[in-house]
């Protein structure tokens, strides 16, 4: 089955015009974004996908898996972009990613972030990241 698109999502209205706008909006802005959902199978994967589907095809996007490797590589390449990850949590779970990893994620890359769930998530992710200059900490 193919990737539903931002537009069958409102068409199926399982995301509202506004919401789907919003979102347009942020990618055409090169925003980061944090997609969290409860119960399990919620859709945050179909709307994440639905919107990379909307990035032009010379941007590029990283789908990380959290190895050490793979962490090294963003680093060096610095190519931009956005960094898509599974899931920010503890769990053997190929593409979750804690500890170690998160603040590597936060701290040495240049690309835009992109979680499928991060159920730690705001508050764990402004303690993980160094704050920009003049940016206050909450």
């Amino acid at each position: 089955m193919a990737d539903l698109t931002i537009l069958d999502l409102v068409t199926n209205k399982t995301l509202s015009a506004r919401a789907a706008a919003a979102l347009w909006a942020a990618m055409d802005a090169g925003l980061s974004f944090v997609v969290t959902a409860v119960p399990r199978f919620a859709g945050k994967s179909t709307l994440m996908n639905a919107v990379l589907g909307l990035l032009p095809p010379d941007i590029p996007v990283h789908r990380l898996d959290g190895s050490r490797e793979q962490m090294l590589q963003l680093k060096r390449e610095a190519s931009g972009g956005y960094v898509v990850v599974a899931e920010i949590g503890q769990a053997p779970v190929p593409g979750y990613i804690w500890g170690e990893p998160v603040r590597e994620l936060f701290e040495n890359t240049r690309c835009r972030i992109l979680t499928g769930d991060c159920p730690p998530c705001p508050g764990r992710y402004r303690r993980l990241r160094r704050p920009l200059p003049g940016e206050r900490r909450d």
